[in-house]
């Protein structure tokens, strides 16, 4: 019992701190599939932690239109193993990139890189739970976003 005492200390602070955690609508780990109804005919406009800005239109078939400053181009997305995946033919951007996602509010999002080479650590569950070290921040561009615009890295 007493392993679980720091888990549940954490969610009571994220509870008592964040007030859309308290409504129970929000805050919490979606699954692949429901980022998908979410986004599927959306465009996806975000920022990484490292403050590059980006959008992506998802396609109902499948496919998506990336675009961020350096790069352009068309890419897909699947669901592997729970996560949603990404994958563009660019040289070096092959994937899959995929990613846990929490629900943050109404329309914003954070993305947790499974599997990043580049990523020295990953998040802990305790700071998914929290909002923070999120690789990537994201809402749908169609509706009024409902989070800060920085990733809380």
């Amino acid at each position: 019992m007493a392993a679980f005492r720091p888990l549940a200390l954490a969610t009571a602070i994220a509870v008592a701190a964040t007030p859309s955690i308290a409504d129970g609508l929000h805050w919490r780990q979606i699954t692949a599939e429901e980022w998908l109804a979410a986004f599927t005919g959306y465009t996806m406009e975000g920022v990484y932690s490292d403050g590059v800005r980006f959008t992506e239109i998802v396609n109902a078939d499948g496919t998506t239109d990336y675009a961020d400053p350096e790069w352009a181009g068309k890419g897909d997305v699947f669901l592997l193993d729970g996560q949603v995946c990404f994958r563009y033919p660019e040289p070096g951007w092959e994937g899959p990139h995929c990613k846990i996602v929490w629900q943050r509010s109404a329309n914003c999002y954070d993305g947790y890189f499974a599997d990043d080479p580049y990523r020295q650590k990953r998040a802990s569950l305790v700071s998914q739970m929290l909002g923070l070290e999120s690789d990537v921040r994201f809402w749908r561009s169609e509706e009024p976003s409902t989070c800060p615009v920085e990733p809380t890295s």
